[in-house]
């Protein structure tokens, strides 16, 4: 049972009901062959007058049958809180009986991130009449058709082996036994919403089912079951074949056209799964840097801004939910917010910007759709130009410095057109050490090649991607243009001219050479234009450039 084998730490979560009751009798009763190592857990609230009694009648219960006891008592602080009460509670609950199970382990296992994990379970309560009501609200919330689904039976190391009974069957073993237990009086005040279904809402569709409401349910869950798995194939195969969703700089991304052409579910699974990953970005962004906040997810109903015909506008909706604690699903995206995005997809409009109330940014820029993680706040210490942001790396040789952006992996070379040769080699990790290495002698032969003379003695050449404001004088032209203009009339996929490779000289929005796949545009301008000190100096950079989710470029200048 659950894979445990004889001598294992077996935590029993007892709350004195009919169920946890029952589950205790069961797990005492089969121990005999099964030789785990029972223990029993009691979570005393303290919100109704009953709970002291309560906490005797297990004190006593566990006592009779031999089973060690533990019990919580939910701090006072935390019982004046008057809002997320259940929430609160639950997750208290989980920390304490895996703080509980691991004190019994005396030989925890090594998880997932080298983590120690306990090698025994704890064992709840939850039967089928739970399960139901879980479904039900569920479909109340408004959930995916593929998500229609119930507790897990294990999750993780808590167990739930009482799923495939009613609470009917567990009342009459308990009453067979002759055995006693509590009523939580609260369960029957109709106050919260699962109450309120268990109460009210239940009973009335056994009766219109005639008794069939289980049998429907779980009819109902198995289709659900066979529409995630296959969801969940046809997603994986379109991300395997859309070539913006893995790169080799680790970003995330969609094509457009791609995504239009499967059926609407599929392109719900696929936002939701872009989506998410943004989410879960900003969350491990957040955990980074200890000043960021994460507001509340805003309430749904938040409506997208037309933005046809307008280049750069902001679209705004509401944030993605946060599942239940303990959840291994991590975010649940609301079905209203994949709906709208995917309608924004269908506009004309191929550049706009999607703001998720704080938790992360869906753009669209040509074809590609990208999740960025919202950017937190500097403190003012830490605020830098724009140039410093970007352009972490730097490389010097010989009174020419080279700065590149973090990512991007550059060799320099230069030489007298009377012979004399030096070498320098940096990455935007390495740049900081002054790394050296050589070019590679077949570079030339495997790249596309530029040369630019007159680089003066102390230049300083910038390798970057397109700002505003930039301009490119192309050599069939008699003066320079603007670079969104050039790159347009190259027909620059609208997706790629923002992280095409430049290089510039140092404060200066006049480029030098544009890298384009398989050619590279040369400036009829030269670095050294405006030099007092002209010098016949060629300067060759090999240049790799990591962009996401575009791919990398691989080109070799000679300036």
């Amino acid at each position: 049972m659950c894979g445990l084998g004889a001598g294992a730490p077996v935590l029993i979560s007892v709350s004195g009901g009919s169920d946890s009751v029952a589950l205790l009798r069961v797990l005492v009763e089969l121990n005999s062959q099964l030789q785990w190592d029972l223990a029993a857990v009691h979570f005393n609230h303290g919100f109704r007058r009953e709970s002291e009694e309560e906490e005797v009648f297990v004190r006593s219960l566990a006592a009779e049958h031999g089973v060690p006891m533990h019990v919580r008592r939910l701090a006072e602080a935390d019982r004046a809180l008057a809002n997320g009460v259940q929430e609160r509670t639950r997750a208290w609950r989980r920390t304490e009986s895996l703080a509980i199970l691991s004190s019994l382990d005396a030989a925890p296992e090594h998880g997932s991130g080298g983590r120690e994990q306990p090698r025994g379970a704890v064992m709840l309560g939850h039967h089928a009449d739970d399960q139901l009501e879980t479904i039900v609200l569920k479909g109340l919330r408004g959930c995916h058709l593929s998500n229609l689904h119930g507790m897990r039976w294990q999750d993780g190391p808590f167990v739930r082996p009482l799923l495939g009974q009613r609470k009917s069957e567990l009342v009459a073993y308990l009453r067979a036994l002759g055995q006693e237990w509590r009523e939580d009086a609260s369960n029957a005040v109709p106050k919260y919403k699962r109450n309120r279904v268990r109460l009210q809402l239940l009973p009335l569709l056994e009766e219109l089912t005639g008794g069939g409401l289980h049998a429907r349910i779980g009819v109902l869950e198995q289709q659900s079951a066979q529409l995630r798995e296959w969801l969940h194939q046809a997603s994986h195969a379109h991300l395997t074949a859309d070539p913006f969703w893995s790169t080799s700089a680790g970003a995330r991304g969609l094509s457009v056209a791609r995504l239009r052409q499967q059926v609407p579910m599929v392109q719900d699974e696929v936002l939701h799964l872009l989506v998410r990953d943004g989410v879960e970005a900003a969350e491990s962004s957040a955990a980074d840097a200890s000043e960021l906040e994460m507001e509340s997810p805003s309430e749904i109903g938040d409506e997208i801004e037309s933005v046809e015909g307008a280049e750069g506008a902001r679209v705004v909706a509401g944030a993605p939910e946060r599942p239940s604690e303990g959840s291994s699903d991590g975010y649940s995206v609301p079905y209203a917010q994949l709906v709208r995005l995917r309608t924004q997809l269908e506009r004309p409009s191929t550049e706009w910007t999607l703001d998720l109330a704080g938790c992360c940014i869906v753009q669209r820029v040509g074809d590609l759709l990208t999740v960025a993680p919202t950017r937190p706040a500097r403190r003012p210490a830490e605020t830098t130009t724009e140039d410093e942001e970007t352009l972490r790396g730097s490389v010097a040789l010989d009174g020419v410095t080279v700065r590149f952006p973090v990512g991007w992996d550059v060799r320099v070379r230069w030489a007298e057109d009377g012979g004399g040769v030096a070498e320098a080699h940096a990455t935007s990790a390495e740049a900081a050490a002054g790394a050296a290495g050589a070019i590679p002698d077949d570079a030339a032969a495997m790249h596309e090649v530029i040369t630019l003379h007159s680089v003066p003695p102390d230049a300083v050449l910038e390798l970057r991607t397109p700002r505003p404001g930039d301009r490119f004088h192309p050599l069939w032209r008699e003066a320079p243009i603007g670079l969104t203009n050039f790159l347009r009339g190259q027909r620059v996929a609208l997706e790629r001219r923002r992280a095409t490779p430049l290089v510039c000289q140092a404060g200066s929005q006049e480029v030098l050479a544009v890298l384009q796949p398989r050619h590279v545009a040369r400036s009829a301008s030269r670095p050294g234009a405006n030099s007092t000190a002209p010098s016949s100096r060629v300067l060759w950079l090999a240049v790799r450039a990591a962009m996401p989710v575009i791919g990398d470029h691989n080109a070799i200048f000679e300036v």
